[in-house]
């Protein structure tokens, strides 16, 4: 089958974007800085927090409407057999990156428990979700997966009123609600019995797919919508995991933008015909589940942050030096055969 080359370049660029916003929260998450000599300069804080994290914000959910635009559709064949896969690939990350990544959490927060004390607080930390916050993810994903069937039946009907009652139903309880309720301490009740945004990402990739937006729009709503974002962020930056989350209705509309221009755009299609593209895109998934390693050993382990280095240079240098280790990496594990085929 002939890959589509604008969706290895937004891969490419997902991964990347998603790295840079780990290099900045996980810097400002550190108890390190703040104090002494990582002290932070106010302009530095909102050059980090305000214009790198608004700008990177889109990256997890365009990977979730890259799925659903290549899942959902009725009209191309995917087996159940192929979803098993899918999901079996979700476990199998689970149960050897998640369940090493719960090793050495116990190891290091309880060195003198007994070995099997050790595997089995971790194993049993694996089942509750509490392995690195970033394999959240992986979680539900698995659970989208599982949800595909049902989905690509909803999409079979002819019934387009239905299809655009759902998705505005999901539109405003897992995206409008929860934005009102952030932004101006309402309490909205949800009344769906979702309360996650990531399956109106996951469908809304489909749906988009459909549909066509004049690129002089698109790109409106993209510049917009990431200006909401700085002023919202600059506005309540204390408050900047209510801001800057999935269910922001700015984050909605710029990650929405940028995928609609990326589907329409023939610089990006032809990038992604590239072989290092696709190679790069190959390894998308990989980069996400490791690179967190290469950011704990350098912010926990040597105690070195972006904020040591001059303006721009530190987040962008740190951020492509940690993409970097993270491609070696993979690429080296995809040597190994029993890895290979799940990341």
């Amino acid at each position: 089958m002939t890959r589509k080359g604008w969706i290895e370049s937004l891969r490419v660029l997902a991964a990347a974007a998603v790295v840079m916003t780990h290099v900045i929260s996980g810097t400002y998450d550190s108890p390190d800085i703040g104090t002494g000599i990582f002290a932070v300069s106010r302009g530095r804080e909102i050059l980090d927090l305000v214009f790198f994290r608004s700008l990177t914000v889109w990256a997890v959910p365009v990977f979730l409407m890259i799925s659903g635009y290549l899942l959902l559709d009725p009209r191309k064949g995917l087996t159940l057999r192929k979803i098993k896969e899918y999901v079996w690939r979700m476990a199998a990350v689970l149960l050897t990156f998640g369940l090493v990544f719960c090793l050495i959490e116990s190891c290091l927060g309880s060195p003198n428990r007994g070995v099997f004390s050790v595997i089995g607080m971790s194993a049993w930390n694996l089942i509750q979700g509490k392995s690195w916050e970033h394999l959240w993810y992986v979680y539900m994903i698995a659970g989208l997966y599982l949800m595909t069937p049902m989905l690509r039946s909803f999409f079979k009907t002819e019934n387009r009123y239905a299809q655009s009652m759902v998705m505005a139903a999901l539109f405003l309880f897992t995206i409008v609600v929860p934005t009102c309720n952030h932004l101006f301490r309402w309490k909205i009740v949800n009344i769906l019995p979702v309360d996650s945004s990531s399956l109106y990402y996951y469908m809304l990739g489909h749906y988009l797919g459909q549909k066509e937006i004049p690129r002089k729009k698109n790109l409106g709503y993209m510049a917009g919508a990431f200006s909401v974002l700085c002023v919202l962020s600059f506005w309540k930056i204390e408050e900047l995991r209510h801001v800057l989350n999935y269910e922001n209705l700015f984050v909605m509309i710029f990650s929405a933008s940028i995928f609609c221009f990326a589907m329409k755009s023939p610089w990006m299609e032809q990038m992604g015909q590239k072989k290092q593209i696709q190679t790069l895109a190959g390894l998308s998934f990989g980069i996400y589940i490791i690179h967190p390693v290469f950011l704990n050993i350098l912010n926990k382990g040597f105690h070195i942050y972006p904020v040591d280095f001059p303006w721009i240079a530190g987040e962008v240098g740190f951020a492509a030096a940690v993409f970097l280790c993270s491609v070696i990496l993979v690429m080296l594990l995809k040597r190994v055969r029993w890895i290979k085929n799940i990341i």
